[in-house]
Order: C-alpha cells, then sequence, then structure tokens
C-alpha cells in the first residue's frame, strides 16, 4: 500500500506540475485581438458539440449501467463484497469514469485553442518555434490525462476498501484487494463510453465540415482550405478540436486507465503469480515515461535554419533514451532476480513500438510516375491499397518481437512477467506520441487560426518545413498510439483468459460466433459513421455554395451556416444505434451462460481479442490511407489529376477520421466490457 500510494501521489503531482507549466508556458505570448476573437468563435463552437455529446453520452451509461448491474447482482462467485455492493460499486464507476472523462475533455478544448492562439504569430511567419507551445501543451494534455486516472482509480479503491474495512485488519485487506480490483473496470468502461459518444459525433461534425468544405471549392476562386474567404473555416477548426485531437486525448486518458486496471486484474486473478510488483511496474515505468516525454518535448528546440521534422526525431530519441533508464531503475527495485531478462523485453516493446511510429512516418513515392490521367476510382483504390499495406507492420512487429521475447527468454522469467515487461514498454512513451499527435492537428489547425484572424502568412521553405513537420506528428503519434492501445487491451484479454478452477471447457461453435460478432459489430459501425459524416458534408457543400453565388468578394462571408451544418451532422448521430452496440456484449454473456458455457473461458476473450484486432486494423489502415492522400496530392499531374487527387482525399479523411476514431473507440468499449463482465461471471 505504502508503495502505490507514493506513486499516486507522484502521478498527481505531475499532472498538476504539468498542467502549471502547460498554461504558463502559453500564457508568455502576447495574443492580437483578432486571434482573441477567432478563439472565442471556436471555443463556443466547440463547447456547444461537447456538451450536447455529453448528455447524450450520460444517457448511453445507463446501458453498460444496467448490465453490469444485473451480472453483479445475479453473479454467484465467493467473494468478501456483497452481490448488492458489487453492482452499486460498478455503477458508482461508471459515473465516476464517465465524469472524469468530461472533465479532460473540457481541459483538452481549453489548452488546446489556447495554444494555437498562443503559437499564431509564429506560425503566420513560418516559424519553427510554432512547436514550442504546441508541443508542451499536448505533452500537458497527455500528462495530465494520466494522473486524473490513477487519481479516479486510487479514489474508487480507497472508497470502497475503507468501507469495508480493509484498512482496519490488514489480513482482511489483502483478502479484500483482489475482489475490488476485479470491479475497477467499470470505471475504464464509463471513461471509454464517453469517449466513443464524444469521438463519434466530433469525428463526424469534423469530417463533414472538411470534405464538405473541399466538395464546394472553386479551383478558379483561388479559395484555399485555410482562406478566410471559405465559409467553412470555422467549421473545419473546430474538427479539428472536437474531431481529431479530442478522440486521441480521450483514448490516451483511458489507455492509461486501461493499463493499470489490466495490471491489477492480471494480479487479482494470479496470472502473475500474485506479484504486486506487476502492477507497480507499469505504474513506475509510465511514470518515467511522463518524465521522458517531458526531456523529449524539451529536447525537441529547434531554429528556423533546422528541419523541423529533425528535432521531432531528436526529441523522441531522447525520449527513448530516459525511458529506458526508467524502465531498467524499475526493475532493478522491483524484480532484480530477473533483471536481465525483463529489460530485454520491456526495451523490444519499446523499440519496437518506436521502429514501427517512425517508419510510418517516412514519406511515401508511387511506385510508377504514369504520365496518363488515371480515374477518380483507381486513384482511390491506389491510396487505400497503399494505405493498408502501410498498416500491416505496425501489428507485425511488436507480435513479432514479443513472440521472440517469449521463445528465447522463457527459460529465464516466467511467460506473464515478460508479458508484463513487454507491454509496459510499450506505453512507456505515449504521453509523448500524443503529443507528437496533437502537435501535428494543432499545427494545421493553427494555420486555420491565423487565416481566420486574416494574418498574413509566409509562403515558402520554412512554412513547408512546418507542414512536413505536422505530418510526422501526426503519422508517427497516432501509430504509436494506436499500437500503445491495442497492447494494454490485450494485457487486460490474457487476464480475463487465465485459466480458472472449475472452468468449463466450450465449443468452436461459441467461440466463432464470438469472433464473427466483434468483427460485424465493428465494420457496421464504421460504414455508419462514413454514411453520417458524407451526409453532412453535403449540407456544409450545400451551405458553401449558396453562400458563394454571387457573393462578393470583398464581402466577409458568415461562418454560421456551416458550423451549423456540421453540428447538425453530429446530432444526427443514432442514440438508439449506440444503444444496441452497447447492449450487444451483454447479449453475448447472457448467450453463453444459458448455453452452459464460462464466461471465463475463451469464447467470451475472443470477442474482446477480435474487436482489438479489428479496430487496430480499421484505425491504423484508414490513418495511414488519409496520410499518404494528402501527401500526394501536393505533387498534382494536371487538371484531371488535381481533380481526382482531391477526391481521394476526401475519401482518405472520411476514412481516416471518423471511421477511424469510431472504430478505435468501439474497439476499446467492447474490450473493456469483456473486462468488466468476465471476472463477474467466473
Amino acid at each position: 500500500m505504502t508503495q502505490l500510494a507514493l506513486l499516486l501521489v507522484l502521478g498527481l503531482l505531475g499532472s498538476v506540475l504539468a498542467f502549471v507549466f502547460g498554461r504558463l508556458e502559453l500564457n508568455r505570448a502576447p495574443i492580437a485581438a483578432t486571434v482573441k476573437r477567432a478563439e472565442g468563435a471556436l471555443e463556443r463552437a466547440s463547447e456547444a458539440l461537447l456538451r450536447a455529446a455529453s448528455l447524450r453520452a450520460l444517457g448511453l451509461l445507463s446501458v453498460p449501467a444496467v448490465g453490469l448491474a444485473t451480472f453483479a447482482w445475479s453473479g454467484e462467485q465467493a467473494s468478501r463484497i456483497s452481490s448488492g455492493g458489487r453492482a452499486a460499486f460498478t455503477v458508482l464507476a461508471l459515473l465516476v469514469g464517465g465524469g472524469a472523462a468530461l472533465l479532460h475533455a473540457r481541459f483538452v478544448l481549453s489548452l488546446g485553442a489556447r495554444a494555437a492562439s498562443a503559437a499564431a504569430d509564429a506560425r503566420a511567419r513560418g516559424s519553427a518555434r510554432t512547436l514550442r507551445p504546441l508541443l508542451r501543451a499536448a505533452v500537458a494534455i497527455s500528462v495530465c490525462g494520466e494522473g486524473l486516472g490513477l487519481l479516479g482509480l486510487a479514489a474508487l479503491f480507497a472508497g470502497l476498501y475503507a468501507v469495508r474495512g480493509g484498512f482496519a485488519s490488514a489480513d482482511l485487506g489483502a483478502q479484500l484487494a483482489p475482489d475490488i480490483a476485479k470491479l475497477l473496470p467499470a470505471f475504464a468502461l464509463g471513461a471509454g463510453v464517453t469517449a466513443l459518444s464524444i469521438s463519434r459525433e466530433g469525428s463526424v461534425a469534423g469530417a463533414a465540415a472538411r470534405v464538405g468544405g473541399a466538395r464546394a471549392s472553386e479551383p478558379e476562386a483561388g479559395i484555399g482550405s485555410a482562406d478566410a474567404r471559405d465559409p467553412a473555416l470555422l467549421a473545419q477548426l473546430m474538427g479539428h478540436l472536437v474531431g481529431e485531437l479530442l478522440p486521441s486525448a480521450l483514448s490516451s486518458f483511458v489507455c492509461g486507465v486501461v493499463a493499470t486496471t489490466s495490471a491489477a486484474l492480471l494480479v487479482a486473478v494470479g496470472g502473475a503469480g500474485g506479484a504486486l510488483a506487476s502492477l507497480v511496474l507499469v505504474l513506475l515505468v509510465r511514470a518515467f515515461g511522463a518524465v521522458a516525454s517531458v526531456c523529449g518535448v524539451l529536447a525537441a528546440r529547434v531554429t528556423d535554419e533546422e528541419p523541423a521534422g529533425r528535432a521531432l526525431v531528436r526529441g523522441h530519441l531522447s525520449g527513448v533514451s530516459v525511458a529506458l533508464f526508467g524502465l531498467g531503475a524499475a526493475l532493478f527495485w522491483l524484480m532484480r532476480d530477473q533483471w536481465g531478462a525483463l529489460f530485454i523485453a520491456g526495451a523490444a516493446g519499446l523499440g519496437s513500438a518506436t521502429l514501427v511510429a517512425l517508419g510510418t512516418a517516412l514519406p511515401w513515392r508511387p511506385a510508377s510516375a504514369d504520365p496518363r490521367p488515371e480515374s477518380d476510382a483507381g486513384f482511390i483504390l491506389r491510396g487505400l491499397g497503399a494505405g493498408f499495406t502501410r498498416a500491416w507492420p505496425s501489428l507485425l512487429v511488436p507480435a513479432v518481437a514479443l513472440a521472440i521475447v517469449e521463445h528465447t527468454l522463457s527459460t529465464q522469467a516466467s511467460p506473464w512477467a515478460l508479458l508484463v515487461s513487454f507491454v509496459a514498454g510499450v506505453l512507456s512513451l505515449t504521453p509523448f506520441a500524443i503529443a507528437l499527435h496533437g502537435f501535428g492537428v494543432l499545427s494545421q489547425h493553427t494555420r486555420g487560426v491565423v487565416a481566420l484572424s486574416r494574418m498574413e502568412q509566409e509562403s515558402g521553405p520554412r512554412a513547408a518545413k512546418l507542414e512536413d513537420a505536422s505530418a510526422l506528428g501526426r503519422a508517427a503519434g497516432g501509430t504509436y498510439a494506436s499500437v500503445a492501445l491495442g497492447a494494454s487491451l490485450l494485457l487486460g484479454m490474457a487476464a480475463v483468459a487465465a485459466p480458472s478452477p472449475g472452468g468449463s471447457a466450450q465449443g468452436l461453435g461459441s467461440g466463432s460466433l464470438a469472433v464473427t460478432l466483434g468483427l460485424a459489430l465493428l465494420t457496421a459501425f464504421g460504414a455508419g459513421a462514413a454514411r453520417s459524416a458524407v451526409s453532412g458534408a453535403r449540407l456544409v457543400a450545400l451551405e458553401v455554395e449558396r453562400q458563394r453565388r454571387g457573393a462578393p468578394a470583398d464581402v466577409a462571408p458568415s461562418y454560421k451556416g456551416s458550423v451549423e451544418a456540421a453540428l447538425a451532422a453530429a446530432r444526427g448521430v443514432s442514440l438508439a444505434e449506440l444503444g444496441v452496440v452497447l447492449a450487444c456484449p451483454f447479449g453475448l454473456a447472457w448467450l453463453l451462460r444459458m448455453s452452459g458455457v464460462s464466461a471465463g473461458a475463451a469464447a467470451f476473450p475472443s470477442f474482446g481479442v477480435a474487436a482489438v484486432a479489428a479496430g487496430l486494423i480499421f484505425t491504423l489502415g484508414g490513418r495511414a490511407t488519409r496520410a499518404l492522400r494528402s501527401e500526394q496530392r501536393s505533387r498534382p499531374r494536371g487538371t484531371e489529376a488535381r481533380a481526382s487527387s482531391a477526391q481521394a482525399e476526401s475519401f482518405g479523411d472520411l476514412l481516416g477520421v471518423p471511421v477511424a476514431a469510431s472504430v478505435e473507440a468501439l474497439a476499446l468499449v467492447l474490450a473493456l466490457t469483456v473486462l468488466c463482465l468476465a471476472p463477474l461471471l467466473r
């Protein structure tokens, strides 16, 4: 208890210091009045969507609350917590998790908008000094999320632990802690459901504004995507915050909570030999990773003469060095007898994730330069194939590294300890990865803020360096964060699939049903997100065309109509559809129970594994497709190629924003439902 309390205090102190650090850094820069007005308009539009999504998220929490309370009440497992106590605690944990996610979302929007305003002047001059406020704000967002998640879990655990008398008796506390740990995933599920609702609506609004504005653009009018005369500009900037930055930050927040609850669950079911050191190791390595991320951001100092992308790579390598030191120190303190094997496992996890992230961000060159015009369908399909081809290393490299580690080091350490160390290494630099992704999003967002404020922008080599660094940050950060999220979920699936005494065998049919259902839900949900975004894009395009038709060139456009069209697209997401999707895992659990198959057997975990795997494929492939389509558009060949490239980029936006964000959030929720239900049904 002393070690855990110390780590929680350090995590909370680090998050508070990161918040203060971020605010002080942003308050240094003077802000012009026009930029301040643009910031206020963006915050009002973003908060309107956040309020609507928050109300819908609170309504959606009733579905898992009823399901978990029912299973907790009817469960027959031997526990020192009564059935009614388990039901009440799971509902409370769901609500607290949802509230923590909403609090973090509000902080993300405020700090993101303020960071873009602080960097607007440097961005207008094309200065690489734009990196400093954006990177530091992004890493402050991520580290504060880590601390908020630890604080919420600690408060829930300590509350039930004290009510049941755990602090009064050491023997009772040792017996009570595993029972409480099995209920903690409900906190992560509440945060995940909230993130799902906000990510779905925000990504739909963002893609609708971006695609709709691009579809209605007129090349002969000379109106670009970052031009104050574009009526959809404000809606696009709102989409950057609520459709890209906010889902990424919420995924990072939930990822940290899932890693903690997965390690606690692994200890509770006895998969890690009952060693509390496994949980402490994950927390301590993540704490060192937060310090390493801050060091990486500080190392990414750059002058206007140096390529900004080189500074980001230098910062990434600096963070890796500090994270490796932290991993070695944590293992030396906790598991000194197996230090060599576990350090190699953790370093393999950190190295494989870093290699995949930096490799994904490398610029893409087409295999052939055919001068003949290409059809829209051919252009889109070629980009789709290239995007999903680039995504496979993100899945294969970490899996191969883990297999090699387990095969070569299984005689020197237990497989569970190797798995925990490997996953801890993968998760260690997640805050820096989120900072990279946030920098990429905010850099593009800042460019739009400069245009909205009607500031003069420099177009030269320095501006091109910033664009390259922005693309590198989005690609590398998004890939690393998705791999880390998948690793934390798979650690929880390993805990759920751990053999339990008296567990019954399961047939092949139930496992096939679980896998098929997981894949089908993600596919249908992603397709629905794309349909909603296309419908919203049509509304935005009609509004933009209406304003441009016959409007004088010197008249300022009205941004209100496009913002309202994007918000209408977000509100068009069916609440009933989301409720049915959230209820499917509970229906599967009831079906397995009625069939006589234990939910702790392989059938139910296979549902979560299918969701995680399919979510990674869709997310990584969609984001890679979007990045490659945007990259090729900068090298058009003729008018027909330019038109095809615009169509392909719109397709990449649809696949890389609403589909990727929605599928990733849904895979997270489905896997968390498995983590919550399986311990209740063993």
